[in-house]
């Protein structure tokens, strides 16, 4: 069984004010699952960018890298429609008033049945107004550096005036 979740610790001024609860994400939407076809099936692939635009994606890239310029990797957005499995971007990404840093690679052996990888990126907000998040993404890319959506989840916390918020996708892996 494979499933991931989704949490975000809140922070103001390097101390945290508030952990969110860890919630189920599983909201991968089909261009994850074009682009496990791809990659195990040998074959391009269309994908939809986030552009909104189709784009070939070609078995000889890498699969879900997450990197750290601006249109990829987690990304947060203040929309909250339900997600669909034809979604391609966030319904409104947030760009103004936030920074965010690296992403973080964890990948532990829960126990002798669950492995785990955790992805961490943290966002700051650098006005004076909190900013509401309501979905997290991941956005991977093409070889041709067009980044798309393999995740949507739709998952609220409110990053503090000049503080930051940590989230963390987990990935579980049981047998």
């Amino acid at each position: 069984m494979i499933y991931a979740t989704i949490q975000a610790l809140a922070y103001e001024k390097d101390r945290l004010v508030y952990t969110y609860p860890e919630k189920q994400a599983n909201s991968l939407v089909s261009n994850f699952m074009k682009t496990l076809y791809s990659a195990m099936n040998g074959s391009d692939i269309k994908v939809i960018s986030t552009g909104g635009s189709e784009v070939t994606l070609s078995p000889s890239v890498l699969y879900f890298s997450l990197t750290q310029s601006v249109g990829e990797g987690m990304r947060i957005g203040s929309g909250a429609n339900p997600v669909t499995m034809a979604d391609y971007r966030l319904q409104s990404e947030i760009t103004t008033n936030i920074s965010f840093s690296g992403h973080n690679f964890v990948v532990s052996i829960v126990n002798d049945a669950t492995a785990r990888l955790e992805i961490t990126r943290s966002f700051t907000n650098t006005s004076g107004s909190s900013i509401q998040v309501n979905e997290v993404a991941l956005y991977t890319r093409t070889g041709g550096y067009v980044a798309y959506m393999i995740d949507r989840t739709l998952y609220q916390a409110t990053i503090p005036a000049y503080g930051g918020i940590t989230v963390t996708y987990r990935i579980y892996i049981v047998v």
